[in-house]
């Protein structure tokens, strides 16, 4: 697991997508505006925890997460609700998706 919390990090480099290995990723507390479309490499990642950030959206290449068992994104300002959970229902394995605290429309 790689733990990056409350590191004041205004993005993740998208050499993260290299971590193929990795099943936790901590990335709480920080500046994140966006995630690296690259962290769809890190295909044995089970927990990715990004609350309380700046995320306003959420890389496509979550779907291909697919050994994804727990998300958590309280405290961000995602809010494109329909295509976020478009993007949650193609990941078959999780078991918790956190999201409180969001902006999230779900019109």
């Amino acid at each position: 697991w790689l733990s990056l919390e409350a590191n004041r990090l205004p993005k993740l480099p998208p050499t993260v997508g290299t971590l193929r290995l990795l099943r936790h990723l901590m990335l709480q507390g920080n500046r994140l505006e966006s995630l690296p479309e690259e962290l769809g490499c890190c295909t044995q990642l089970r927990v990715l925890e990004v609350q309380h950030n700046r995320l306003a959206a959420l890389p496509a290449a979550l779907a291909r997460l697919r050994s994804l068992q727990f998300f958590y994104a309280h405290g961000n300002a995602l809010s494109d609700g329909p295509a976020l959970f478009a993007a949650l229902r193609q990941v078959a394995s999780l078991k918790i998706v956190g999201l409180g605290g969001n902006l999230l429309d779900l019109s």
